[in-house]
Formats: structure tokens, C-alpha cells, sequence
């Protein structure tokens, strides 16, 4: 396909002036997305809410069946999970509640460690995180602050799942 000088001109005109509104400008989100796993595992989310310059502020709702993530496909996710995060680049607060049953941890012996979330709040700034709020694994309470190792880890694996699994 051709363009001519003038359409040429035309269109990088009209990108210039979306960009230039764009610095102010706030756009809704409202997305579906379905993964299917090599093994036919299903992870299902519907996310709505605001993406502005520079953050967001948006809702998911993410429903694992027999999933495999990416990032460690020795491990299965089933369960839901509510997530809500807001802020800008690095700088987030997400807030989690849901349940998860994890299959497939290390030291664990094929036995599912059940976790579920309580107004989970997890605060970002770059690279470090904060926890506060509860922890239910296997039904023992654990303060998110105080947290062992080994939940610790499981949280930064199934954390990771979702923020790789949904881009």
C-alpha cells in the first residue's frame, strides 16, 4: 500500500495531536482474557477500571482451573482471586482476597498447599514489596509482615504467575 505526502502528513498530524491530549487524558479499561496451558489448564480473568498518565486504578477477577504458569509449569493453580491495584510506574498498591489451592510445591509431597487472602495488601516501590494484612495456608493464619520463607516464596511464585500470565 502507498500513501501520498498529503495522507502522509495527514496521519502523523493526527497522531501528534492524540499524543499531545494523551498526557491528561484517562482511558477505561475493560478486558476478558482466556490462557489455555499446554495441559488444557485455564486460567480465565475480566479486569475493568481506569488507566490514566502516569497510573491506573484497576479491578481483576482471575479464576484458575488446573492451571500451569508460565513461569513454573511444575505447579497447578486452582481457586479465584480478587485483585485490586492502583498507582503510577513502580509505586503500586494492590490489594488481594480470593483462594488458591497450589499444587506442585517444592518439599510439599505432592500435597496442595490451600492459601487464601484477607484485604492481602501488598505495597511496591520499585522492586521492594510490603506485605500487611493475613495469610491462610492450610489454614493456619500467618500475618502477611511476619510471613516464613516458604510462603514468602509461594506468594512471590503465584504472584508472579499472575503479573506474567496477564500481560
Amino acid at each position: 500500500m502507498s500513501f501520498s505526502f498529503s495522507s502522509k502528513f495527514s496521519a502523523l498530524a493526527l497522531c501528534a495531536v492524540l499524543m499531545s491530549g494523551s498526557a491528561a487524558a484517562a482511558y477505561e479499561l475493560e478486558k476478558q482474557t482466556t490462557l489455555t496451558d499446554d495441559s488444557g489448564g485455564v486460567m480465565r480473568s475480566v479486569s475493568t477500571g481506569l488507566v490514566r498518565q502516569p497510573g491506573r486504578d484497576v479491578s481483576s477477577t482471575v479464576e484458575f482451573t488446573n492451571f500451569h504458569p508460565k513461569t513454573d509449569s511444575s505447579l497447578v493453580l486452582n481457586g479465584n482471586i480478587q485483585r485490586q491495584q492502583s498507582g503510577e510506574k513502580r509505586d503500586t498498591l494492590t490489594l488481594l482476597n480470593g483462594q488458591l489451592s497450589v499444587r506442585g510445591v517444592e518439599g510439599q509431597n505432592g500435597e496442595d498447599v490451600n492459601l487464601v487472602f484477607q484485604d492481602l495488601e501488598i505495597q511496591g516501590h520499585g522492586r521492594h514489596r510490603e506485605f500487611e494484612g493475613t495469610i491462610v495456608v492450610n489454614g493456619e493464619s500467618v500475618d502477611a509482615a511476619n510471613m516464613p520463607r516458604s510462603t514468602a516464596r509461594l506468594l512471590r511464585k503465584v504472584m508472579g504467575a499472575l503479573r506474567s500470565n496477564m500481560r
